[in-house]
C-alpha cells in the first residue's frame, strides 16, 4: 500500500512540476508572439502604406479630370489637354479670357475648326452638365504630333496642368506608377493607371524620336490625352497605341510625347507665355501669328500671279 501512495506522490509531484514548466515556458514565450503579432501588424501598416503613394490622391485624380476635354472634328474625336487659361496683360483693350488646348496632329488633321466638350459632375460622380464650345486649330505640328486649339471666353475653363520638371523626369525609373487620362471610345474622360515600360524609344511604326512607353491602357479616343505622375504632374500626351507589325493593336501598351519635345515647341512657337515666359504674352502671340498669316497670305497672291 505504501509503495502504491510513493508512487501515486511522486506522480502528482511530477505533473504538478510539468505543469509549472509549461506555465513557465508558456508565459515567457507569450509576449514573444505578442510582440512578433505586433512588428507584423506593423509591417503590414507600412505596406499598406506604400502601395497608396502609388496611387492617385482622389482630389488630384478629380483636378485632372478638370483639365481633360473632349475634342471633336466632323470626322474624328479625340481628347485635349488644358495648358493655359487666362486674360491678356492688358484687360481694358481685351477682356476675354483665352484657353489654349494641347491635343495630337491627327485628331485634328485639317480642321480649322473643332467643337471642345467639358463635362461637370455632381459629387464627382454623376454628369450633370456639358458644356460645348467651339475652338480655332492654331498650330499644327505632324513630325511632333502636336497641335494647339484656342478657346475665347468670358471666363476661366477648367485647370491649367502641371508639367513634369527636368529635376523630376531625372528621379523617375521604369516601373514607376502613371496615369492616362482620357476620353476612349468617345466616353467622357475617366482615368486608367499602369506603369512606365521604358524611355526614349521609337514607336511601333519605327518612328524616331523620344518617346515614352507606358502600360496604362489607352484606347481610340485616348489620343492627345495626359499621362501623369503620382503627383499629378504632366509626363506626356498619348499619340499611339501599341501594336504589332501584323497590324494587331494592343491597349495595354502606348506611346506618349514627352513634355520636353511640347516645351520645346511651344517656347518656339510663341507659346511660351503658357509656360511663364515673362517676356511672351497671348498679345504677342497673336500679333506673330497674324504676321505669319499675312505673309502666306501675301505668297499664296504672289503664286497665283504667276503663269501655270
Amino acid at each position: 500500500m505504501k509503495k502504491y501512495l510513493a508512487a501515486f506522490a511522486l506522480s502528482v509531484i511530477t505533473a504538478f512540476n510539468a505543469a509549472l514548466t509549461y506555465r513557465s515556458y508558456s508565459d515567457s514565450k507569450a509576449p514573444k508572439v505578442v510582440v512578433e503579432r505586433q512588428v507584423e501588424r506593423t509591417v503590414e501598416r507600412e505596406l499598406i502604406i506604400d502601395v497608396k503613394k502609388h496611387d492617385l490622391d482622389k482630389q488630384m485624380a478629380v483636378e485632372l479630370i478638370k483639365s481633360t476635354v473632349k475634342v471633336e472634328t466632323r470626322t474624328s474625336f479625340g481628347t485635349g489637354v488644358i495648358l493655359f487659361s487666362g486674360q491678356c496683360q492688358d484687360v481694358s483693350k481685351d477682356s476675354h479670357y483665352y484657353t489654349y488646348i494641347v491635343t495630337c496632329a491627327h485628331v485634328v488633321h485639317d480642321s480649322k475648326k473643332v467643337q471642345v466638350r467639358q463635362f461637370s459632375y455632381l459629387d464627382n460622380r454623376e454628369i450633370v452638365d456639358e458644356i460645348s464650345s467651339r475652338g480655332t486649330v492654331l498650330l499644327t505640328d505632324e513630325s511632333r504630333d502636336l497641335a494647339i486649339i484656342e478657346m475665347k471666353s468670358n471666363r476661366k475653363i477648367g485647370r491649367a496642368v502641371s508639367m513634369v520638371t527636368k529635376e523630376d523626369y531625372q528621379k523617375m525609373v521604369v516601373d514607376d506608377p502613371i496615369f492616362a487620362v482620357g476620353c476612349p471610345l468617345g466616353y467622357p474622360p475617366y482615368i486608367t493607371r499602369g506603369n512606365v515600360a521604358c524611355f526614349d524609344v521609337p514607336d511601333h511604326y519605327g518612328t524616331p524620336g523620344n518617346h515614352i512607353m507606358i502600360s496604362a491602357p489607352v484606347m481610340f479616343g485616348n489620343s492627345g490625352g495626359g499621362a501623369y505622375t503620382v503627383d499629378g504632374k504632366l509626363l506626356g500626351i498619348v499619340r499611339l497605341l501599341g501594336g504589332s507589325p501584323d497590324g494587331h493593336i494592343y491597349n495595354s501598351a502606348g506611346f506618349i510625347v514627352p513634355v520636353w519635345v511640347l516645351d520645346s515647341w511651344l517656347r518656339a512657337s510663341e507659346f511660351g507665355f503658357i509656360l511663364g515666359e515673362k517676356d511672351s504674352s497671348i498679345e504677342k502671340m497673336h500679333e506673330a501669328r497674324a504676321q505669319e498669316q499675312k505673309t502666306q497670305e501675301e505668297l499664296e497672291k504672289l503664286f497665283k500671279s504667276f503663269p501655270h
